[in-house]
């Protein structure tokens, strides 16, 4: 909540800051696990996988493209635009739950834990506006619509 907004000249706090971010590390916790635990290249490191991703993903004959698509997400969630502006309604803030959504969606049968995990986070970070409730209203918002 350090103050730092946009729109000045509107009363608002960013201590949805602090769940969004908890939320996200968490989430990011279990789906690097899950891309460990994953990775069907036997003896390869998956994280010099990862961090080769634009040499490998392309590929199709690679079974590991669908999990380098995962860590992908899992590294968007934390896209520095989703931080700065004013509200986890707006339109940063919800691109990187589009991120994470994607992520978790990406995770197979781990999905309805991981979502459920996220969402407690996200019920604690309110909106600046009533109407978009907390980060859970605006993340079930966008993953209905």
């Amino acid at each position: 909540d350090c103050g730092c907004k946009m729109a000045f000249d509107t009363p608002s706090q960013q201590k949805w800051r602090t769940p969004l971010r908890d939320g996200l590390n968490w989430l990011a916790g279990r789906v690097h696990a899950i891309y460990d635990q994953r990775s069907v290249r036997a003896g390869a490191d998956p994280w010099a996988e990862r961090d080769a991703y634009g040499e490998v993903v392309g590929r199709r004959d690679r079974p590991d493209a669908p999990l380098l698509e995962l860590e992908k997400y899992a590294l968007r969630m934390f896209t520095s635009c989703g931080w700065f502006f004013d509200d986890i309604g707006g339109i940063e803030a919800i691109q990187i739950l589009r991120y994470a959504a994607r992520a978790i969606e990406l995770s197979g049968a781990e999905k309805p834990a991981l979502e459920a995990g996220l969402l407690d986070y996200l019920a604690r970070a309110q909106s600046n506006d009533p109407a978009k409730g907390s980060g859970r209203d605006v993340y079930l918002n966008l993953v209905l619509h």
